[in-house]
């Protein structure tokens, strides 16, 4: 039946990032530890704890705030020199532990509390609108929906030394107070040949511009007059750490690459080469959601049964308008596959021919795919290949 051929051939392998919103809140996320001085920490990991339903992360939350209530409350009877041992312990325990020791925790949690999601995006031929011609869903961690067998490419985030020097260039309008961010969030949009980004650009040009302009007036005033603190929170709201938080957001944007993705790649084993089939909506009762495999015995899509549950469907290559022996054949060959037992194949939910195209309804399950487990982790021994989801349809589908 299936085969490990019929799966999405990808040369750089599956590619994991995240929406751009949800990236700038991971980063936010991640250094509130290290900007509140350790008194947030506890508060960071209830929040992992809550979006992982992990008892761990709760323990450490836990641990946290027993750290914080202990410190601040035995304050007041510690009154030992600054050169006391007893105080040089309640200050590195502090350090160690809920500042320095909670940023570098949520550093190392920031990939499970916001785990990347693979992404794939229509062709070039017709360029979803967004950051330079595609998008995501700001909070959603499905693909954006195309027609089934339209040409897709992958959206590749930063790799490699491209990954610190994104941080670095979403940073810079912090370390720069703001005054670079028309420079930063303009290279942004050449980048990505976005007009939205270029009248942003031009929005804190302007900006940098009337605030330096109004400096010599309200930098005289005191500094609680209202005017001055509307003066700074203005540009600490805009140009500086809304900047920031907007450069955070292009970050993977700003650094992507493409990897474009073929419809199908041909057995060479096939006697029979295989027949273009031209795209689909539905099949029999079942509508085409969207494609997520092909190779050489077929294509498949991920589809929705009548009664809305999410199936698999392949549809073969090979069409059947040889005549009715062809076809009793294949059926007798499904007949078979169905009598595998449910631990060593994804169930086999209907079989169909419409026209000339027959096509396999098995079971939906989200998961890796062979090929993606062993380029991304480790081959598999002999238990572990009785265990391990095998992806027989391109992705979701589990054999073992």
């Amino acid at each position: 039946m299936s085969t490990e051929s019929d799966q999405r051939r990808d040369p750089a392998g599956p590619t994991h990032i995240r929406p751009p919103l949800l990236d700038a809140f991971s980063i936010v996320w991640t250094v509130v530890p290290l900007i509140s001085l350790g008194f947030l920490t506890s508060l960071v990991f209830g929040f992992a704890a809550y979006r992982l339903r992990s008892r761990a992360m709760a323990i450490a939350a836990g641990c946290y705030l027993a750290v914080l209530v202990a410190l601040v409350s035995t304050a007041g009877i510690r009154n030992f020199g600054p050169d006391d041992w007893q105080n040089q312990a309640a200050m590195w325990t502090w350090i160690l532990g809920p500042w320095w020791g909670g940023t570098l925790h949520a550093l190392f949690a920031r990939k499970r509390v916001f785990p990347p999601k693979a992404v794939t995006v229509p062709g070039t031929s017709r360029p979803a609108p967004g950051y330079g011609g595609w998008s995501w869903d700001p909070w959603s961690s499905s693909e954006p929906a195309h027609p089934p067998g339209e040409e897709r490419e992958t959206v590749a985030g930063p790799t490699g030394v491209a990954v610190p020097v994104s941080y670095i260039w979403a940073l810079v309008p912090l370390f720069t107070f703001g005054f670079a961010t028309c420079l930063v969030i303009g290279s942004a949009a050449m980048r990505l040949r976005s007009r939205k980004q270029g009248l942003a650009a031009a929005g804190y040009l302007v900006l940098l511009a009337g605030f330096v302009i109004a400096n010599g007036p309200l930098g005289q005033l005191p500094t609680m007059d209202w005017r001055a603190q509307l003066y700074f929170w203005s540009w600490s709201l805009g140009p500086w750490w809304g900047g920031t938080f907007h450069a955070l957001v292009l970050r993977q944007a700003m650094f992507r690459q493409r990897l474009p993705v073929h419809s199908h790649q041909s057995n060479p084993r096939m006697s029979t080469p295989p027949i273009a089939t031209p795209p689909m909506r539905a099949l029999g009762p079942y509508r085409l959601i969207d494609r997520i495999g092909g190779g050489g015995q077929g294509i498949v899509y991920l589809g929705l049964a009548p009664s809305g549950r999410r199936v698999a469907i392949k549809v073969l290559h090979t069409l059947t308008q040889t005549g009715a022996a062809e076809r009793e054949g294949f059926l007798r060959e499904v007949t078979v596959a169905q009598r595998v037992p449910p631990f060593a194949t994804a169930p086999i939910i209907d079989v169909g021919i419409t026209g000339d195209v027959a096509y396999i309804v098995s079971e939906y399950v989200d998961g890796p795919s062979l090929e993606t487990y062993i380029h991304h982790g480790r081959p598999m021994d002999g238990d572990e290949q009785c265990l391990e989801p095998v992806d027989l349809q391109g992705r979701g589908v589990p054999s073992r």
